[in-house]
């Protein structure tokens, strides 16, 4: 005995602040956790660019289960990074010289194809 009483299953949980049937529980998560792991590791060795949603996908597990495990152990896939566009220089900005402006065509074949960016024309009234 000491000075708190006798340490009585009750007294035990009530310091420790749980329910006295919580005493003896003991979490079957882990196992089934170590299962999802095994299932998932096979899922990403087929498919490596998998995220948890494809991955619970193709196991027909809850997407937020899988996620959980998946921080758990740190199977985490790499985010792939974005390329992104550089500019290109200004010499390759410039538009290409539209050779035809001047130039009218004066037989079939000889020109395929033209750039109409601007067409001027005059209005004449009589």
């Amino acid at each position: 005995m000491n000075e708190l009483g006798p340490l009585t299953k009750t007294r035990i949980a009530e310091l420790l602040g749980v329910s006295r049937g919580s005493l003896y529980y003991i979490s079957v998560l882990p196992t089934q956790d170590e299962h999802l792991k095994r299932e998932i590791l096979a899922t990403l060795l087929l498919h490596k660019d998998y995220g948890y949603r494809r991955v619970a996908d193709h196991l027909g597990v809850n997407h937020k289960r899988v996620q959980r495990v998946m921080q758990k152990f740190s199977l985490q896939q790499p985010k792939k990074k974005r390329r992104r566009l550089q500019a290109l220089p200004e010499a390759v900005l410039m538009p290409v010289e539209n050779l035809l402006r001047h130039r009218c065509p004066l037989y079939p074949d000889v020109a395929w194809i033209a750039d109409f960016t601007e067409l001027t024309y005059k209005l004449t009234f009589r």
